[in-house]
Order: structure tokens, then C-alpha cells, then sequence
């Protein structure tokens, strides 16, 4: 018995030190110098692009400079308390654990590209106006659409212009074509 007890005090401990851990994880992610610390390239290049105060040379330090509020967590994290615990659970203490055991790559590559509503969290107003000039983000709504995301064409980390909504054509157009020949339409835009 008193092993049993020894043990259920063990896990006790363990519990309180885990989510004190996870507290302070929690609390680190907000950070985006913390991010950079361990996600060194290409992060790194972002955060420093990020300190810079200009008009934003890649859309991830435009949201940094423009939006102070707006941190890697901001866009990374998931949406609401569930996809975030989430997030940090299936993304952060791994990458941890890769990192301290100096099992990961560089540069860094993207397990899980940023879903819609990460997005959508800020910019769900510019994707419902309607019109031909918006039918992009419209389509993209509908769910005989083909799975296109925001950063299909909105590249977050690639420099670009701001006045073009770090678009790129290279990007941009087989995107609508692939769009086009399942929703209908022109497919052979360049």
C-alpha cells in the first residue's frame, strides 16, 4: 500500500509540474523573440524583418509592425482556447523535444500550414464581400470549392509588396486555374 501511495504522489507532482510547465510555455509563445530563439531559419530572418519599422517587406512582419498585437502565436496558434492547447500540445512541446534533441530541420518546414481560420479570425470581412471583384474569397467559402487557403496566395513569409497584398502571380494563377476547372471559368490564366 504504501508504494501506492508513494506513486499516486509521484503523479501528483508530475501533474503540477506539467501544467505549471505548460503555463509557462503558454506564456513564452507569446513572445516572438522566444519563437525566433528556437526557430532559427527561416523564422529568424522574419523576426529581424519584423523589428525593422517599415511598411513590412513579407506579410508575417507587416502584421508584426502594423499590428503590434499580432505575434507568431497570433497566426500560428489556432482559433479560440481548444485549437490553441491544441496547437501547443501537438506543435510546441514537440518541437520542443525536437529541438532540445537536436532533431530538427533548417530551414524550417511547415507541418501544418496555416488553416482558414486563423485568418479568418481578423479578416473574415474582407472574405464575405461580395462581387466579381471578391468571387476568390467567396468561392473559397463554398463547399464544393476546391481546398485553397489564404496563404496559398497570400504568402506570409516570401518578401513582397504590401500594396499587393503579398500576392504573387507565380503563386496566384495556378491556384485559379485549379479553382477554375472545378468551380468553371477561364483554366488557362496567366
Amino acid at each position: 500500500m504504501r508504494w501506492l501511495r508513494q506513486a499516486g504522489m509521484i503523479m501528483a507532482f508530475l501533474s503540477v509540474l506539467g501544467i505549471s510547465a505548460s503555463g509557462v510555455g503558454l506564456y513564452l509563445e507569446e513572445r516572438a523573440s522566444f519563437c525566433a530563439s528556437c526557430h532559427t531559419e527561416p523564422e529568424l530572418t522574419y523576426y529581424q524583418r519584423s523589428l525593422v519599422r517599415s511598411e513590412g517587406e513579407d506579410l508575417a512582419a507587416y502584421h508584426a509592425q502594423v499590428q503590434d498585437s499580432v505575434r507568431c502565436i497570433g497566426c500560428h496558434g489556432g482559433v479560440g482556447p481548444v485549437a490553441r492547447l491544441e496547437t501547443f500540445y501537438k506543435l510546441g512541446v514537440r518541437d520542443s523535444l525536437r529541438y532540445a534533441l537536436g532533431q530538427y530541420h533548417q530551414p524550417a518546414r511547415t507541418s501544418q500550414p496555416l488553416p482558414n481560420p486563423n485568418c479568418q479570425q481578423c479578416h473574415q470581412a474582407a472574405v464575405e464581400v461580395s462581387g466579381f471583384d471578391n468571387h476568390f474569397h467567396n468561392k473559397m467559402l463554398q463547399s464544393d470549392a476546391p481546398p485553397v487557403t489564404c496563404v496559398s496566395c497570400h504568402l506570409s513569409h516570401k518578401p513582397g509588396e504590401h500594396r499587393r497584398k503579398y500576392i504573387f502571380e507565380s503563386s496566384v494563377f495556378p491556384v485559379c486555374n485549379d479553382c477554375h476547372r472545378v468551380m468553371g471559368g477561364p483554366s488557362d490564366l496567366r
